[in-house]
């Protein structure tokens, strides 16, 4: 048993120690001249703001995507008008990027690393079992009422949205980030843990963007854009 254990094992060991491999020469690229070079040297010398900034372009990004999707699906409807970007929306969820994921993402995971150390699949599921059963239960609800007051909408409003699309965000969440964040802390580098679940993010957020901005819409593009959504989540 622990022989196959063992050799189920090694692919992932294996790719671990590749990866780390490619940090550390990262790591030693930074000092020479280059986009990635600076890149690097940002996120040592000021690894919040550096990941925050990043976090804000990414959650940008995932809300546009998330528009375009939401037109494309609804484009026969509406008769094949043109797309129209809502510029305040997507720059909402820019701020939310900037503002709450990437620097919190970045206290979140340094303290699970700190407080589970170590390596293995115990180790690793519970750090995967303290975010999505903790973090992701607490975080939700704060990127949803967040999106919504900065909407404009009252903190009544935010928390009634909230509870009618509760159940539907955590299990598509469930889909996506247990997976996610089981290969996030067991695999990637810690300094490019934020960077991976922006990556993750990029189609999330799309999903929580089309949530926040679209529930209660009736008929013809918020339907179809939600299932786009969910599938996409």
């Amino acid at each position: 048993m622990l022989s196959t254990l063992s050799s189920r094992l090694s692919p992932l060991l294996s790719a671990r120690s590749r990866l780390l491999s490619k940090s550390r020469l990262l790591s030693t690229s930074a000092a020479r001249p280059g986009p990635l070079a600076w890149y690097m040297r940002k996120l040592e010398s000021h690894p919040v703001l550096t990941k925050s900034l990043t976090s804000g372009v990414i959650a940008g990004s995932g809300d546009v995507f998330c528009q375009l999707l939401v037109h494309r699906n609804a484009r026969p409807a509406a008769g094949g008008a043109g797309f129209a970007l809502d510029s305040r929306r997507a720059a909402r969820f820019a701020f939310l990027g900037l503002a709450l994921i990437g620097p919190v993402s970045h206290l979140w995971y340094g303290f699970v690393m700190r407080l589970l150390p170590g390596g293995g699949l115990r180790v690793n599921a519970q750090r995967v079992l303290l975010d999505q059963g903790l973090f992701a239960n607490l975080f939700i609800p704060t990127m949803f009422t967040s999106s919504k007051l900065l909407e404009g909408h009252s903190l009544e409003t935010a928390v009634r949205d909230l509870k009618a699309s509760y159940f539907d965000i955590y299990t598509s969440n469930l889909l996506l980030w247990p997976a996610a964040m089981a290969f996030n802390f067991s695999m990637v580098p810690p300094q490019f843990q934020v960077l991976f679940s922006n990556a993750v993010g990029l189609v999330w957020n799309s999903y929580l963007s089309f949530m926040a901005n679209d529930n209660g819409k009736g008929g013809g593009e918020g339907e179809k854009g939600e299932k786009v959504a969910k599938a996409k989540a």
